[in-house]
């Protein structure tokens, strides 16, 4: 299930920003880059296979599935992380918000596909074939994966907030102030 609506989100926001490349890339600070189109095809097509394919194969199949599409979000977080730390590319202070809660939504699935994973460990507890002792190590080094980006995840919101405040102070932007409410009553 947690697969299924992996894929329809990420089609389906593929999809939008196909639609929408050029006001979501004013938005971000990089208009005019064809790699937002690119983006969008590229997880219309991602989303639409995971789709099909978690609805297609047994659970048993899924479960190094499951693995490795967690262990692929995992790395999308730890990117995510980096484009915030380097500022490469150099995003507006919405685009940073966005980057940074986007990498959150894709660190709560990778969090819900571990736990799917972990029963789907349960109902299948014996190795039987080489196939699924190979699922079962590539399985055991995304959950290892997992477990070590967890912790850089929260700290690295910590940071990420922590870091807007002090660029909010250093270019007065209030947006990114700390302490500063969202939405202002006039």
């Amino acid at each position: 299930m947690v697969l299924r609506t992996d894929g329809a989100v990420v089609a389906i926001g593929g999809a939008l920003l196909l639609a929408a490349a050029d006001p979501v890339g004013a938005f971000l600070g990089i208009a005019g880059s064809p790699g937002l189109r690119i983006a969008g095809a590229l997880c219309v097509g991602y989303g639409g296979w995971l789709f099909w394919t978690a609805r297609r194969y047994s659970p048993d199949r899924l479960r190094g599935l499951v693995a490795a599409i967690a262990g692929g979000n995992a790395v999308w977080v730890l990117g995510s992380i980096l484009v915030l730390l380097t500022g490469t590319p150099a995003l507006t202070v919405g685009g940073r918000w966005a980057v940074a809660a986007l990498a959150v939504v894709v660190a709560l699935f990778a969090a819900a596909q571990v736990a799917a994973r972990r029963q789907l460990r349960q109902q299948f507890a014996t190795l039987g074939s080489a196939d699924v002792a190979l699922t079962y190590v590539c399985s055991h080094l995304a959950e290892c994966l997992i477990r070590a980006t967890d912790g850089v995840v929260r700290g690295a919101l910590t940071l990420v907030q922590r870091c807007f405040a002090v660029y909010g102070e250093v270019r007065g932007d209030t947006l990114a102030s700390p302490g500063t409410p969202c939405i202002t009553s006039s």
